[in-house]
């Protein structure tokens, strides 16, 4: 946080609000993990959700005056919500392209091996 400029004495709050979004964040993780294909679509979308409002949140953060301008740009530009974002987005495209069944491709007079 000092890295940033953000004052730890000044939020005494910061170090604990990391940690719930780094515990959220992996268990998240676990369900994705451990969910079947269909519902990994569903988890992705609140993914998608959390980390936009994560997003959202450090902007008004910005735009109320809780932290500096510049260390209000900083937190936004190198939030780790943007990636996150982008690749549950680029998830969700790969998860929604359909796929031929294996049925499909083969030839109709094949027989299995």
């Amino acid at each position: 946080m000092e890295e940033v400029g953000i004052s730890l004495s000044s939020n005494p709050q910061m170090p604990y609000a990391i940690r719930a979004w780094a515990i959220r964040d992996i268990v998240i993780s676990v369900l994705v993990v451990l969910a079947s294909q269909s519902n990994v679509k569903m988890l992705l979308v609140a993914c998608v959700a959390i980390d936009f409002t994560d997003i959202i949140s450090a902007y008004l953060s910005g735009v109320a005056g809780l932290f500096g301008a510049e260390d209000g740009w900083l937190l936004k530009l190198t939030s780790t919500a943007i990636a996150a974002l982008v690749l549950e987005l680029a998830a969700l495209l790969l998860l929604s392209i359909p796929r031929k069944k294996e049925s499909e491709n083969k030839s109709p007079g094949s027989s299995p091996i």
